[in-house]
């Protein structure tokens, strides 16, 4: 709508940001929930913010201020000329990330090996790139460790590894909600917009445990949250055998075994109305379904 254009135009807020960031965690050695991984987000988003507001004063020079930029906070402080209204933001990147091949946003991996259900009914397994790597550095890629991390998509229950690997290559079940938290915090500290986070939870999480990250998201400065217990929707784009324990009819635990993808043609009409991932509502682009909420997306074929 013109209405729409004349006021993005008017500010000029755009949303640079970052992806892979849980894949750099790994190249480096430091463990998501490490003090070390908090410092170098911190850093790391402080350089961004500087480098990018910078290049705005200079498309200032060249192209004028966003045109509201007079009547704006900015001007009233006397502060010099930019481009935009704001900046940086972090984005879910779904999408692209898997077409980048790499970590989308600032999550942690779901999952260190997984099972798309997309070609056959077999599936395709894909494990993580990094980790092969690094087993094969250290002699342990093993059929016996290969398939147990198949299996589970996570390494802390798999005693032939070294402490040192499972430090490194934790996934998103792997770390507490309060270390999700700090990690959107760190980075939030120097975002102009919001940044989008899954608060990934355990299935026996509580009440108190999502009033708890709610809290502590306001105290630490975070600009939204999205929380996630495990399992607490019959249905879910991905699950993982370690978290989802249901009971079926005989009043027996039905346990996932694997991660699953559902290709988006077999999933029915009410499964589409809502996001399968967080519950949120669903909007249609180009012929997917995404959820702004978390940043799930799927497309027809």
């Amino acid at each position: 709508l013109e209405q729409i254009k004349y006021t993005v135009n008017q500010n000029r807020r755009i949303g640079l940001g970052v992806m892979g960031w849980a894949d750099l965690l790994y190249l480096l050695g430091i463990g998501y929930d490490q003090p070390a991984a908090l410092r170098l987000a911190k850093r790391l988003s402080k350089f961004i913010h500087d480098v990018a507001w910078q290049e705005s004063e200079e498309l200032a020079k060249e192209k004028a201020p966003f045109p509201r930029f007079a009547k704006s906070s900015f001007g009233r402080q006397g502060r010099k000329p930019v481009r935009n209204l704001a900046i940086t933001t972090i984005a879910p990147t779904g999408s692209i990330s898997m077409v980048a091949g790499v970590s989308s946003g600032i999550e942690p991996v779901y999952g260190l090996s997984y099972v798309k259900n997309v070609v056959s009914d077999q599936g395709l397994t894909y494990t993580n790139s990094i980790l092969l790597t690094k087993l094969k550095e250290e002699n342990l890629d093993k059929p016996e460790i290969l398939s147990q991390i198949i299996k589970t998509g996570s390494l802390q229950d798999i005693k032939q590894l070294p402490q040192t690997i499972k430090t490194v290559f934790k996934v998103a079940h792997d770390i507490s909600w309060q270390n999700h938290i700090l990690m959107q915090a760190a980075w939030q500290k120097w975002i102009d917009n919001a940044v989008s986070k899954t608060i990934n939870l355990p299935h026996q999480a509580t009440i108190e445990d999502i009033k708890g990250a709610y809290i502590l998201a306001w105290q630490t400065g975070c600009k939204g949250i999205t929380v996630y217990r495990d399992g607490s929707k019959d249905y879910q784009v991905l699950e993982k055998g370690r978290q989802i324990k249901k009971a079926n009819t005989a009043g027996q635990p039905l346990i996932q075994s694997r991660i699953k993808i559902t290709p988006l043609a077999k999933r029915s009409a009410n499964q589409l109305a809502k996001c399968p991932v967080c519950g949120g509502r669903l909007a249609q682009e180009e012929g997917c379904k995404k959820c702004y909420a978390c940043g799930w997306s799927a497309c027809e074929g």
